[in-house]
């Protein structure tokens, strides 16, 4: 059930993702690496909207613009798929950007669905945080890695370590959404990352799982 005036990032104890060190780090990198006036930042995944809302007071501020992609409906087989049965995810994702006076510009469709729209070298900053199984965020950063301008970040959700650090074999477990315990890690998230970037290019913000890479510190 909507709150009147209140904005419900967890509705009925769902995850609503981001811990409130992960807020913080996620202001920091919009407020201090993008550095730039009118941003475009797209978000994947977006849910109900505490990224969204964390992004969009750093980008609205500073006359840019910011659009999120999501079909709210969860990661088909993980338990985001099970709440998006059970709740409005759409419904708390609206009540609480009109709760907070945000404009959002969402997407309700599948990121592939429309990366074939964005102009390559079009996005100062690209955020992450969408399914999380290993072939899906794989394919996600080599569809939307180009739409990122030189110079750019790439930034996202979930990243506990960098592979090398990481005891779990990650192709073992890398299509599950979350190995819960007693490892608490995304290992999807952090092979497909680490396959993409140079692990010396990725940074993890402390005390959080955002991280993120400048588009001109490698290739793609």
């Amino acid at each position: 059930m909507l709150e009147n005036n209140i904005p419900n990032f967890r509705p009925n104890g769902t995850n609503g993702g981001l811990s409130s060190n992960d807020v913080q780090a996620l202001n920091r990198v919009c407020e201090d690496i993008l550095t730039k006036d009118k941003p475009v930042v797209c978000e994947l995944g977006c849910w109900t909207g505490l990224s969204t809302t964390t992004i969009a007071s750093v980008v609205y501020a500073r006359g840019g613009f910011l659009f999120s992609v999501d079909w709210f409906k969860g990661s088909p087989e993980t338990t985001t798929h099970e709440w998006a049965e059970k709740f409005p995810i759409l419904s708390y994702f609206l009540h609480n950007m009109e709760i907070l006076g945000i404009d959002p510009n969402a997407w309700v469709v599948d990121y592939s669905k429309v990366v074939n729209i964005i102009q390559d070298g079009s996005l100062d900053m690209l955020f992450l945080d969408s399914d999380h199984r290993y072939t899906q965020i794989s394919r996600d950063l080599g569809q939307w890695i180009p739409k990122v301008k030189a110079g750019g970040i790439v930034a996202g959700h979930d990243l506990e370590c960098l592979a090398s650090e990481c005891a779990v074999p990650l192709e073992d477990y890398g299509e599950r959404d979350y190995t819960g315990a007693p490892h608490r890690l995304h290992p999807g998230v952090i092979r497909a990352v680490c396959e993409h970037f140079p692990e010396k290019d990725i940074v993890i913000l402390k005390g959080s799982k955002i991280w993120y890479a400048r588009r001109e510190s490698w290739k793609g």
